[in-house]
């Protein structure tokens, strides 16, 4: 028993440890350091309202909704051949998806609530589609993949609060990627949500000065406007059922890296990102600069930021795998 405790206490030791390397690496403050405090709680004045772990299931998925919140009449699910090792995304239509049908003749199924119940549960594996008619989404999602994604996120984060906007930080389903969400109370423009997340990019660079975030795979939604009869790209859904036992599509919390039960977080206002788009030349002289689709189609295309020295960065097209 006292061996078992030893155990622990030096397992917490070498925790800590690895803590505080990454808050050096970070440049973080004592104060930034610190274990967020969860606001689910303030995240919704209308239904469903506060949610906790006693209320019902019903409640639970309707926040799951309310948060997540993207096209409603199409959804994703995931494949995966047993016989190949592939496996990919595909929207969910009426009789199952076949090649040769028209898009034009595919009807999609819409995202309910027993649909999202499933995924809570583990029994489907599901994709959401941010981007919305009238070219608004309701969050926006940062992809990182690679050996440095979740430094490279936290330093994505660390710009984030530096501008007062609270964000989320998922470990990715493959568990090498991570995923930071920021959620708008309304739905705003989907190129301005694009430009906040470009100007958080450019901020975490110079704010961390080492790193060049070379993780960064691309921001959802994935363009500014939604091709005429395309449904846009997919992300993910968050913590599905079985891969969250496994310890991935989960959230964790900032000062520990430690699974939380539950997302929680405040949402952003339309006025909020006005705000700090209004105040980029604060942020970066080159903050919010705008992202060209060069080339249309599967193929990835490269986007050149010139004067601004980001570099090139890969953005996918509109139908390019999803995270």
């Amino acid at each position: 028993m006292l061996s078992d405790l030893a155990q622990l206490r030096a397992r917490v030791r070498d925790l800590e440890a690895d803590n505080a390397h990454l808050q050096a690496l970070l440049r973080l403050s004592a104060a930034e350091g610190q274990r967020p405090v969860g606001a689910q709680t303030s995240l919704f004045e209308a239904a469903p309202g506060s949610v906790s772990n006693r209320s019902s299931a019903s409640d639970k998925v309707a926040f799951y909704a309310t948060l997540f919140r993207g096209r409603a009449d199409v959804y994703a699910v995931r494949w995966d051949s047993v016989r190949t090792g592939r496996g990919g995304w595909m929207p969910a239509v009426e009789g199952g998806f076949r090649k040769g049908v028209r898009p034009a003749d595919r009807r999609y199924l819409p995202l309910t609530e027993d649909v999202l119940t499933r995924h809570l549960s583990g029994e489907l594996e599901i994709g959401l589609y941010p981007l919305l008619e009238a070219d608004r989404c309701h969050w926006l999602a940062a992809d990182f993949d690679g050996v440095t994604a979740l430094l490279d996120a936290l330093a994505y984060l660390k710009a984030a609060r530096a501008q007062g906007v609270v964000a989320a930080l998922e470990l990715s389903r493959s568990g090498a990627g991570a995923h930071v969400w920021i959620f708008f109370t309304a739905g705003v423009p989907a190129a301005q949500a694009r430009q906040l997340g470009t100007g958080l990019l450019r901020e975490a660079m110079s704010m961390s000065g080492r790193l060049t975030l070379a993780s960064y795979d691309r921001l959802f939604p994935s363009q500014d406007l939604l091709p005429a009869g395309g449904i846009g790209n997919l992300i993910a859904a968050p913590l599905q059922g079985r891969r969250r036992r496994s310890g991935t599509t989960v959230f964790l919390e900032l000062g520990t890296l430690e699974p939380v039960p539950s997302a929680s977080g405040r949402q952003a206002t339309p006025q909020d990102q006005e705000q700090l788009q209004d105040d980029g030349t604060q942020l970066h002289p080159y903050f919010g600069a705008e992202i060209k689709m060069l080339m249309p189609g599967r193929q990835l295309c490269r986007v050149d930021l010139r004067d601004g020295h980001f570099g090139q960065v890969r953005a996918a097209a509109q139908d390019a795998h999803p995270a």
